[in-house]
This record gives structure tokens, sequence and C-alpha cells, in this order.
């Protein structure tokens, strides 16, 4: 299921997706519709919450679509884990093309020059689609790093946890590399 809160009412509403589509991530464009990661069955999934319709966009390798984010253009990354790969959907003609990557790919996230950083959990590095040529490069990280969430700062920087690691990181994508690391406050475990 997907569920929505409304913070007036305090109250749920939830609308029930296809058999074995396991959510992940989600993410609502400025439309309102709702997209998400199929992670049980290989598919990014687009719900219209005005009509309750879900429709299934099945990922060409399947496998298990992890996390998601949207470009300006309507386009959506997206991480497949287990099957080492980026896709990327169009959402107007809901075609799909796919990348392959390495390291498990998790958490992805957007820089100003719209290249795709990914965090490549298994292998503790960052990965970078260019994805105007297709061409992957990689930032090592320090060992038994296991980064697993990013994000964009309001600057074009990046924002990195290490989850095997209880450290944040600050990147610069346009020179590819650790400005900064700081130590969460919770020590290494957390």
């Amino acid at each position: 299921k997907i569920a929505r809160f409304d913070t007036h009412t305090q109250t749920f509403h939830e609308w029930d997706l296809p058999a074995g589509a396991q959510p992940h991530g989600l993410l609502v464009d400025r439309s309102g519709q709702v997209w998400y990661t199929g992670n049980g069955n290989g598919t990014i999934g687009h719900l219209d919450p005005v009509t309750g319709k879900v429709v299934e966009h099945k990922a060409p390798s399947g496998g298990d679509p992890h996390t998601l984010v949207l470009t300006e253009q309507g386009v959506i990354w997206f991480t497949v884990q287990g099957g080492n790969r980026l896709g990327r959907l169009d959402t107007q003609t809901g075609s799909i093309s796919e990348f392959k990557a390495a390291g498990r790919p998790y958490g992805l996230a957007l820089d100003r020059a719209g290249n795709v950083w990914f965090c490549e959990i298994g292998a503790g590095k960052l990965g970078k689609l260019d994805p105007k040529t297709g061409t992957i490069s990689e930032l090592p990280l320090e060992s038994g790093s296991q980064p697993r969430r990013l994000a964009t700062a309001p600057d074009g920087s990046l924002w990195v946890t290490l989850y095997g690691k209880g450290k944040l990181l600050h990147v610069d994508p346009v020179a590819a590399k650790v400005m900064h690391e700081y130590a969460l406050p919770g020590g290494p475990n957390s």
C-alpha cells in the first residue's frame, strides 16, 4: 500500500498496489502524481491519487528498484540495488533505459550539471553517471564506509551518509572530491 497522512484532519488515506510490489522509495511530482519503486516486482509504479489508478513500468532487467529521483524535465532516475544498475524512466513515454553499475547502488542524487551520483554501498565508493555519455566514474571512499544515502544541498554540494562508519561526508561534485568528513554524535555505529 501507499498511504498519505492529512495533517489537517490527522487521518490516513491508503491505496492498494499490485501484488508483490513491495514499495520502497517514493516521490510526488509537481502535479501531485506519486511514483514509487516496486522493489519486489521490478517496476517503477505510478499512482494517480485522484483516481487510484496504478500503472507499472517494468524495468527491462527486472530486479529490485530501490531509490528514485526526479529531474526538472520529468525523467526519473532510480537504482537497482541487487541488479547493479541505474535506470532512467521517461515519465512522458514510459520508456526505461538501464546502465550497468557496480557496488549495489543504493541512494542517489543529481548534481547541478545533471550528473547522477549514487552510493555504492557494497563497494565503499560513490559513482557518477554522465547521462549524456553513459560513462560512469567512481570516487573511492574509506574502506568499510558503506555509503548509503546522499542529497544535493542548495549550494550544489553533496552530503553523504556513511552507514558503515557513522560519518557524514561533504563532497564537491565538480572536483569529485571529499571536502570534509564529520563524525556523527552517536559514534561509529550510529
